[in-house]
């Protein structure tokens, strides 16, 4: 797979819904075209002392930030339905599973799940 687009969350609490932040790489023909980084306002907005351990985030950095809908709008139009390439850990719940972020927001691209053992590829969304 040459052309791709890789995502990764980082979340505030234990809520799958609770994106403080992400970063997307798009590759095309085996380079990085593009990076992309954006703090989120998490729903629910709170942080557990164990998330802002992990990536040193809190409260206030977040706190007049967009929250993902907004966010995820100007983000749709830059992957162009490139296979989108997810990594969760499997005993964690996945992000984009929450209501308020379901995967046929992708709009038209494939998805790749992926954890330490496996790739899920979870269907076209046309």
């Amino acid at each position: 797979m040459l052309n791709f687009a890789s995502i990764d969350f980082e979340t505030a609490n234990y809520n799958r819904s609770s994106i403080c932040s992400l970063g997307i790489v798009i590759v095309e023909n085996g380079v990085v075209v593009d990076k992309i980084y954006s703090l989120v306002r998490p729903r629910p907005n709170f942080y557990c002392s164990w998330a802002t351990d992990i990536h040193g985030l809190s409260y206030y950095d977040t706190l007049n930030e967009p929250e993902f809908p907004e966010v995820w709008e100007g983000i749709k139009p830059k992957l162009r339905n490139l296979p989108l390439v997810v990594y969760i850990l499997i005993k964690k719940y996945p992000t984009f599973q929450s209501k308020s972020i379901p995967l046929t927001n992708l709009n038209g691209t494939t998805s790749f799940i992926t954890n330490d053992k496996y790739v899920y590829k979870t269907g076209d969304y046309n």
